[in-house]
């Protein structure tokens, strides 16, 4: 199987893009993306163009006993995001903003279209009966996927992203004391697919089956895209948090000790040799083989942590896999993109590869971005590939729906 660093986000001649959502500053600036990440949350504004231009970034951690706090979480961010936005020298007040995977609900449906009943009531009222709360407690988005025949009834396969309506008005009103209009609010599986939607137009790009594997620090996020459709959606509960909190079982410690001591290289040695960031760009289309000992560097109960959650992402992966092929029989994975902060873990990364058999890539969605040398990023290294920032790109070219 195939390891290519970072082959997923070079630079196009050309960019098809869908409706973008940068309302009076079209020709100017882009709203600012906030991906509000269980650990680390990143801002993001890019300028249009063919590259677009980034024109700010930041990123900054959440505390450690905040980020299973929703109070403390939220209380800290109205504290630091004023600050943040002053630092980054972010321009305007307009932000598009994501929902944390973990307060969104994904759900794979099959509707019975019905004769004077909308789709989208058809959508609530099964909703409703799956998770056995009023829909209009929530706020739904569905993207239809193909239609499918089952007991001699041709139903409509859809993927239905759920947030609770009281969620989502929290962070609008984070947002609003912070002095900033929410005009776009999306659920992060739609922005990563996004980040990358503009490789449809290389050859051949808009027939490519990808599988898409965000790993954060609290789950993992998981898309198949057709081209730049949307063919399947999941949201796994595993993330670097299991593996630190496994890792601080077999090492006797707390869990911000055993993260600490993974992401060191004396305990998960990278596979792949270290590469200097000019050597990495220059291998932005070329590909390594990955042997079977090459996944090694670990050892002992890191090791046994890392083979723990490897095993139990393969088998949740599979698991996807397999439903989607259940509803494209003829489509095959061409690639599998590896994104979120724990992606920089490269063994967890080609050890779910291996088990997938799946040629596997790191996706950088801020490659193909212009950068100014005078730019200034507090809490992202340029130059280096950046695949836990795909949800906060992807939402700099959504459309604004507030």
């Amino acid at each position: 199987m195939e390891w290519v660093v970072p082959a997923v986000g070079t630079r196009l001649a050309k960019h098809r893009r869908r409706t973008m959502g940068f309302g009076m500053f079209s020709a100017h600036i882009s709203p600012i993306a906030i991906d509000f990440g269980s650990s680390l949350v990143k801002m993001l504004q890019i300028e249009p163009g063919e590259p677009p231009t980034l024109a700010a970034a930041l990123g900054f951690r959440m505390p450690q006993e905040t980020r299973l706090d929703k109070d403390r979480q939220l209380a800290f961010l109205q504290t630091q995001l004023p600050r943040m936005l002053r630092k980054g020298k972010f321009r305007g007040k307009r932000v598009v903003c994501s929902v944390p995977s973990a307060e969104t609900i994904v759900q794979h449906m099959q509707i019975s279209p019905m004769d004077g009943v909308e789709r989208d009531d058809l959508i609530k009222s099964q909703l409703q009966t799956q998770l056995g709360r009023s829909a209009h407690s929530m706020v739904i988005r569905s993207f239809d996927v193909t239609k499918i025949r089952r007991d001699g009834e041709t139903l409509l396969e859809v993927i239905c992203v759920a947030m609770n309506r009281e969620t989502v008005m929290r962070y609008v009103e984070l947002l609003g004391k912070c002095k900033l209009d929410v005009v776009g609010v999306h659920s992060e599986m739609n922005a990563m697919v996004q980040a990358f939607e503009y490789l449809t137009a290389q050859r051949g790009g808009a027939d490519r089956t990808t599988l898409y594997v965000d790993i954060g620090w609290g789950s993992t996020k998981v898309a198949i895209s057709h081209g730049g459709d949307l063919g399947f959606a999941r949201c796994i509960q595993l993330g670097g948090r299991h593996l630190d909190e496994r890792l601080a079982e077999q090492l006797g410690c707390d869990v911000a000790s055993a993260q600490a001591q993974r992401i060191s290289e004396q305990v998960l040695a990278a596979a792949v040799p270290s590469q200097s960031p000019q050597t990495q760009s220059s291998a932005a289309t070329s590909t390594g083989v990955i042997s079977e000992d090459s996944a090694g560097g670990a050892g002992g109960a890191a090791d046994s942590a890392l083979s723990e959650v490897t095993d139990a992402l393969a088998d949740e992966l599979s698991m996807c896999l397999r439903y989607h092929q259940s509803l494209f029989r003829n489509r095959k994975i061409d690639r599998m993109v590896f994104l979120g902060g724990e992606a920089r873990e490269t063994a967890l990364c080609q050890r779910v590869a291996r088990a997938l058999r799946l040629p596997a890539q790191l996706g950088d969605p801020l490659a193909r971005l212009q950068c100014r040398r005078s730019l200034r990023t507090s809490g992202l290294a340029l130059g280096q590939p950046q695949p836990g920032w795909a949800v906060a790109c992807g939402l700099c070219t959504l459309p604004t729906d507030l």
